[in-house]
């Protein structure tokens, strides 16, 4: 799992993500537990650990539907103690999603989903859709443990799908909301290998390697989260004398890396040149100057005008 390009991503992050990946982790191990070994205890730490995946990112529970589906196949017998732990867990969660659900015009500016979603979603963890292709491919030729691999793919997909299905209807589709997806990923790749020869084995883990290691260099790059603030800040700094303009996705993150530099340019400097910051596209124009110089730093464009 932590091959994933999309999790070492999002682990980088001071948000919800990684944690709610962890809940979803520890949460499909205990159920796995629960429906392998009918000890309570596994069933405890089952809700446990879907509160926590709740109450860090809640469309991360998701997942419950299809690990409904994988305790249908894999021990149906069980399913009494998968209801009272889902029913224990929505219960204590139930007051984020009342707050959520006050709160939902804070993602009202989502678009709704398209078609190609169900396949490219997935890429926010791979990488590419090659490194999906791939898997697929391997799970699919695989001979490997029928119940990991049932408990995977349910993992893997309930997000996914029930989110595209939800997007359709209101903004709420977003491609890092599928990250509580990448343990079943994980489940589903260990499963499908497990039968595998080792020659065969070490072929496609040097494909995926060769696939997955150019996404985790680039992961680590300064662009890595979109935007590379602090080399747009120091090629700003190379004319403090100008005055700089943002637009308000880029203001916090210049001004804390501009304070890093021996100058800075300011917002109430003369008017005869300026730098122009900005987060994404399209450029920006100003009229009355002319375009001398520009810079992109991940999705981040910085342009120098000159006043005609």
């Amino acid at each position: 799992m932590i091959a994933l390009p999309g999790v070492a991503r999002y682990a980088q992050e001071a948000r919800p993500y990684a944690f709610a990946v962890a809940g979803v982790s520890v949460s499909t191990f205990m159920l796995l537990r629960g429906l392998t070994r009918n000890e309570r205890r596994w069933w405890v730490g089952y809700a446990a650990s879907l509160v926590v995946v709740g109450y860090f990112h809640l469309l991360s529970l998701l997942v419950v539907p299809g690990q409904f589906i994988a305790v249908l196949f894999i021990g149906p017998r069980q399913w009494r103690g998968f209801a009272a732990a889902a029913a224990s867990a929505s219960l204590a969660v139930l007051p984020v999603a009342i707050l959520g659900f006050v709160q939902r015009d804070q993602i009202s500016w989502i678009p709704l989903a398209q078609f190609d979603y169900l396949w490219t979603g997935l890429s926010v963890m791979t990488g590419s859709l090659a490194v999906t292709a791939c898997l697929a491919v391997l799970v699919v030729a695989s001979r490997g443990d029928r119940r990991l691999m049932t408990l995977g793919l349910a993992t893997a997909l309930a997000t996914p799908v029930l989110l595209w299905v939800l997007g359709l209807l209101t903004p709420l589709y977003l491609a890092r909301y599928l990250l509580g997806a990448a343990p079943g990923i994980a489940v589903l790749v260990a499963a499908a290998s497990t039968t595998m020869r080792t020659a065969r084995l070490l072929v496609v883990a040097a494909i995926l390697v060769a696939l997955v290691l150019p996404q985790q260099i680039a992961v680590r790059g300064p662009a890595a989260h979109n935007q590379d603030y602090r080399g747009a800040a120091e090629l700003v700094a190379t004319d403090c004398s100008a005055r700089i303009a943002y637009d308000g996705m880029s203001r916090d993150a210049m001004e804390y890396y501009l304070h890093q530099q021996p100058c800075a340019p300011s917002e109430t400097m003369p008017d005869d040149h300026l730098w122009a910051v900005q987060a994404t596209g399209p450029q920006v124009t100003e009229p009355g100057y002319t375009l001398v110089r520009t810079a992109t730093f991940g999705m981040a464009i910085v342009t120098y005008w000159v006043a005609k």
